[in-house]
């Protein structure tokens, strides 16, 4: 669907001009789990998903689409939070960059997607010092697809007049 790539594409803009710290943004496939499978990315990584909801019909065949876009920002360090700890600012600069990302994506819109709006946040466990947390967003994406003039088939569909001759 053009609507998820173009949504995706932006986000990434939006996120690689705001939040410099960020090294690496794709698309969610469970990379973290499976790093001896995957190729190597920097960190901190941002890795985005995408749900519908629900979708509602619009005129002219387009629809908006309720959607859920999961941020997922993985952040290697090995320091430690304890309180207390030499190096504990530098193992919780991992929340000043989700407040960051937040800061570019909450209340926010494009060309594509309407009222980006968080919806919720918590930690997913992993291993191997990678801290792993998934931002769940939600925002009205447009879909015009289904709108053939808007569509690449149209070319194909569009039919010239013909005239029938009579005998």
């Amino acid at each position: 669907m053009k609507v998820l790539a173009d949504t995706y594409k932006e986000l990434a803009s939006r996120i690689n001009h705001n939040v410099p710290q960020i090294k690496w943004i794709d698309l969610w496939r469970n990379q973290i789990n499976f790093l001896e499978n995957e190729y190597g990315f920097p960190f901190p990584a941002v890795f985005l998903s995408f749900r519908a909801n629900q979708m509602n019909d619009l005129p002219g065949h387009n629809q908006n689409i309720d959607t859920s876009i999961d941020l997922y920002l993985a952040y290697e360090t090995l320091a430690d939070t304890y309180h207390g700890a030499v190096n504990q600012q530098s193992a919780l600069e991992f929340f000043e960059i989700l407040e960051k990302l937040n800061t570019c994506l909450h209340a926010s819109g494009g060309d594509t997607f309407t009222g980006m709006r968080r919806h919720s946040f918590t930690p997913i466990d992993t291993t191997d010092g990678i801290l792993l947390y998934r931002v769940t967003y939600n925002a009205t994406l447009i879909d015009r697809s289904g709108n053939v003039k808007n569509s690449s088939q149209y070319e194909l569909m569009h039919v010239k007049e013909y005239k029938v001759k009579k005998d």
